[in-house]
């Protein structure tokens, strides 16, 4: 509704599956959290950045910083580009007060297909 439309939402799941998180992301979600994977304390601050309680970052590499998206790449032992489409993966930075101001958990999201990647 009018009212309603702007409220974010986030699905909690207990699977982890990849099929429901895309599903999820395809109906605008904010974010998918799975509680076999993501901890209360995950949970609490993703809820916080999507709510705007808590700073969070949207890094999307372009062709332009690709020298710094390969060294970041190599550094993390990730791939930036999707496995499924091949697209470069957008980078999610969300500040982790449990464990200090200047910490954040890395996320890699493809902006086409929704896959997420958590790293510490």
């Amino acid at each position: 509704t009018e009212k309603t439309k702007n409220i974010p939402v986030i699905i909690y799941s207990r699977t982890g599956s990849e099929l429901h998180r895309k599903k999820a992301m395809d109906l605008e979600a904010k974010d998918f959290i799975s509680g076999v994977w993501d901890s209360p304390k995950e949970v609490v601050s993703k809820a916080k950045s999507h709510l705007g309680v808590q700073k969070g970052y949207v890094i999307r590499p372009s062709e332009d910083s690709m020298e710094e998206v390969k060294e970041l790449s190599n550094d993390l032992g990730e791939n930036m580009y999707c496995s499924s489409c091949d697209i470069i993966k957008s980078i999610y930075l969300i500040r982790d007060l449990s464990s200090g101001e200047n910490y954040f958990k890395i996320s890699f999201l493809c902006p086409s297909c929704s896959f997420r990647k958590p790293r510490q």
